[in-house]
């Protein structure tokens, strides 16, 4: 199995199969996964997704781009975890994750966003990097918050009725992190 990273449990993988695409699909169609999401109200099809990952697969090429997060012990996937250049220089990346319901209450947000950090640092060698996330999200917030993110900007979005509020985090590394 060709991985980005591993964690205490989890293997970071590229997606790389209609049945991974698939599987995907179903953490898409739970309306409970994407509530913190701008777009949680998209109805979600397999074509959408193929093309959501094939505009991001690009960025495999830099080290980001979409991946899975796998369970070790059992191959279910737990997570997408994704790495993208939001600002147009893969030096600083966003990050971004969306935990299958599931999975919620088990501290793979700590452990997916400990580990994406990590790689960042260690094997992309970025400046700094960035978390954007509903204000709601509490659990996000916190884990970003702990890991030593700091608030930026906090925006308000309004979208089709829906108001939503973002709060936007960034790591800057300094040498010697």
């Amino acid at each position: 199995m060709d991985y980005l990273f591993k964690t205490n449990r989890l293997i970071i993988k590229k997606i790389d199969s209609e049945n991974e695409i698939l599987d995907l699909l179903e953490i898409y169609k739970n309306k409970d996964n994407l509530k913190y999401l701008n777009n949680s109200d998209f109805e979600w099809s397999l074509n959408n997704l193929k093309l959501k990952l094939l505009l991001y697969r690009k960025l495999y090429k830099v080290g980001l781009g979409i991946y899975l997060a796998r369970l070790k012990e059992n191959n279910q996937i737990v997570a997408e975890v994704s790495f993208f250049d939001s600002f147009d220089n893969i030096k600083t990346p966003e990050i971004g994750y969306i935990i299958d319901k599931k999975y919620w209450n088990n501290k793979f947000g700590t452990e997916i966003v400990t580990a994406m950090v990590t790689y960042l640092i260690k094997d992309l060698n970025v400046n700094s990097i960035y978390a954007r996330m509903n204000i709601e999200n509490l659990a996000s917030n916190k884990i970003c918050k702990t890991l030593g993110f700091i608030e930026i900007e906090k925006i308000k979005l309004e979208i089709q009725i829906l108001l939503i509020a973002l709060v936007f985090f960034e790591m800057l590394l300094f040498s010697g992190f």
